[in-house]
């Protein structure tokens, strides 16, 4: 189990603001966007993007990027609007400004959707000796990765590219309701210092069934109270280990009164071990691929057990990043500071 107090002593505080916002609004007002984005912005300009044509400009501060591409049946186009890092003011400037062209050419305002947001949590450790702060957001990384789990997940819920891991479904954070992905980055602000990022994506569908629309603009980080999604979670417990063996063991038609009933379970509980809890190098595995393995062992040997209840939670964890000292929030930059308490 991580020790809480080395979680807590380099830590120094906790950011946390929407890193992103994608809307999409029908090709049709493309050209009355761009029309928009260049009278009212700065830094105009167009280039290719893949499989997408992007306008970008920066506007009331913030860049903003017009996304078009023509889908595979190519009978329409879709347009998406980028805006990174939205404050409260860019926010209400779309919303006024697209309400405002929907009602020029008498389009449903419903027709506008909320696509995705990104609410991000930045983790920054306070040591001065950059490689000890490189170490410390390794190992801060390490603990997410290893221990946060979504709630409700199916099995293969997860996928990691390079460092970083993808909590969605099927490992996609943009397909379903929402996903998670957590990563290093380096901070500009400060070269050759990095810091950890823990990123909630909300899509389409979150908004669809919560009936949020544009209207709701603002968005507030903090609403969507992104840690209530998902746990923290110890390894599985060695009785975790033999309560799967065993279950395993009575679809194969061994009683617990048979007399070697005994052998037979310390040795699948040993042939079990390699296979949920370690690695090749025999450490442990993530929490969410032990979790998955075992979600499998039931479905192919069609047994039921209520497998969470071997994974202790590590709520002193959770604890920790939503305690705060200043519950007041800034509107204006839309961020907060989120001091971790030392008691």
């Amino acid at each position: 189990m991580y020790i809480l107090n080395s979680f807590n002593s380099k830590l120094s505080r906790i950011d946390i603001g929407i890193g992103r916002l994608d809307i999409s609004i029908p090709a049709l007002l493309y050209m009355e966007l761009i029309q928009r984005m260049y009278k009212d912005g700065v830094l105009y300009k167009t280039y290719p993007d893949g499989k997408y044509s992007v306008v970008e400009s920066c506007i009331l501060g913030t860049v903003v990027q017009v996304r078009k591409f023509k889908l595979k049946s190519c009978q329409y186009e879709r347009v998406y609007i980028r805006i990174l890092n939205p404050d409260h003011n860019i926010q209400i400037y779309f919303k006024e400004m697209l309400k405002a062209i929907f009602n020029r050419y008498f389009i449903p305002v419903s027709k506008i959707t909320i696509k995705q947001v990104e609410v991000k949590y930045d983790h920054y450790c306070s040591l001065t000796d950059v490689t000890e702060l490189k170490k410390d957001t390794v190992r801060l990384k390490r603990l997410f990765d290893r221990h946060l789990v979504h709630k409700y997940s199916r099995a293969g819920s997860h996928v990691k590219v390079k460092t970083t891991w993808y909590f969605g479904n099927n490992g996609i954070v943009h397909d379903g309701v929402y996903g998670t992905r957590s990563y290093i980055k380096d901070n500009k602000y400060f070269p050759d210092t990095t810091f950890f990022r823990a990123e909630f994506q909300y899509n389409a569908e979150y908004f669809h069934s919560k009936k949020i629309t544009i209207n709701d603009l603002p968005f507030n980080p903090l609403s969507f109270e992104s840690f209530k999604r998902v746990d923290f979670l110890d390894c599985i417990s060695r009785d975790g280990l033999k309560s799967v063996a065993k279950a395993i063991l009575k679809t194969e038609g061994v009683k617990i009164t048979d007399k070697l009933f005994r052998l037979k379970l310390r040795d699948k509980t040993a042939e079990l071990t390699p296979l949920i809890y370690q690695t090749a190098n025999h450490k442990p595995k993530n929490v969410h691929e032990q979790i998955s393995i075992i979600k499998e062992l039931k479905s192919k040997h069609d047994f039921e057990m209520n497998h969470k209840n071997h994974f202790a939670p590590l709520n002193g964890i959770k604890e920790l990043i939503l305690c705060h000292a200043d519950v007041s929030y800034d509107e204006v930059g839309v961020s907060k500071r989120m001091v971790l308490c030392n008691s």
